[in-house]
C-alpha cells in the first residue's frame, strides 16, 4: 500500500499488490511524499457469517495546541459480540494515530461511541 502526502496533506492512499521493488518504482513517479507499507497478514479469526453485523463506530480526539480539540471517525465493520465498550476503548485509546499531518503524530486521549439514528 502507498500513502501519498502533498503539503502535508494525505491525497490518496493505493492499493497494489506488488514486489518491494515494484512499489519502489510506483512510489518514485509519485508527486510529494510517499510511504509504503508492506501488508503482513489479514488479522482476526476466521469465522461463519453472522445473520447481523455488529457494527461499532466511534469518535476519537485529542486536544491540540491552544486546547483546541482535533477529531477523527473510525468504523468497524463487525466486532466480536463479546467485545465490550472498555475493550475496544482500551484498544483505540493512546493508540490511534488523529489528525492528517505525517509529521505531527498525536495520539488520541479519548473515544466516544457514536449511535446511528
Amino acid at each position: 500500500m502507498l500513502k501519498q502526502y502533498i503539503s502535508g496533506l494525505q491525497t490518496t492512499t493505493v492499493n497494489v499488490i506488488a514486489s518491494d521493488a515494484d512499489l519502489a518504482k510506483i512510489a518514485a513517479i509519485m508527486e510529494g511524499s510517499v510511504e509504503t507499507y508492506k501488508s503482513a497478514g489479514q488479522g482476526g479469526t476466521a469465522g461463519t457469517l453472522p445473520a447481523t453485523l455488529n457494527k461499532k463506530t466511534f469518535i476519537l480526539g485529542a486536544k491540540g495546541e491552544m486546547g483546541a480539540r482535533k477529531s477523527t471517525q473510525v468504523s468497524f465493520p463487525h466486532v466480536k459480540p463479546a467485545s465490550q465498550f472498555t475493550d475496544i476503548s482500551a484498544s483505540i485509546v493512546g493508540q490511534f494515530t488523529i489528525g492528517y499531518e505525517p509529521d505531527k503524530v498525536q495520539k488520541c486521549d479519548y473515544a466516544k461511541m457514536k449511535f446511528d439514528a
